[in-house]
């Protein structure tokens, strides 16, 4: 009896660990090692296991543009951050996200399986540009 008790202790502790997601975590602030053109394979020494009640891995892209108020050429200034982890977005099924932010635009990809979030784009090209489209014609409509 005590040789099943521990058979079943050692079963169940198993399968718990195996149900939290494994994502690539990390940051790009100013380099290339976490940015939007990742190698995951490369990197493969980024994927850690999220916490237990984690259900997706996450790539936040956030550009901004940065105006140097004239004095050097008066043109706007692209800013890219990418940051990819771990979310908790239960109910959420896998896909992107744009939000108008003031100066910039941040788009949010979510995916369920482990490792997904190591894709350069997680999104495909239709879902981008109806987002940047929606979010230009909202900001121009708030605007007026």
């Amino acid at each position: 009896m005590e040789k099943l008790l521990i058979v079943l202790v050692l079963i169940v502790s198993l399968f718990g660990s195996c149900l939290s997601i494994q994502c690539h975590q990390c940051a790009m602030v100013g380099g290339d090692d976490c940015g939007d053109y990742y190698d995951g394979a490369a990197n493969s020494d980024n994927i850690d296991d999220c916490g237990d009640k984690d259900t997706h891995c996450v790539k936040f892209k956030t550009k901004v543009w940065i105006g140097d108020s004239g004095y050097i050429n008066g043109r706007l200034r692209e800013s890219v951050i990418v940051t990819r982890g771990c979310t908790r977005d239960p109910g959420y099924g896998d896909g992107c996200e744009g939000t108008q932010a003031a100066g910039g635009l941040v788009i949010k990809c979510r995916c369920s399986t482990d490792g997904c979030n190591s894709a350069n784009s997680m999104y495909n090209l239709t879902t981008l540009t109806t987002t940047v489209l929606l979010s230009v014609a909202v900001a121009a409509f708030n605007k007026r």
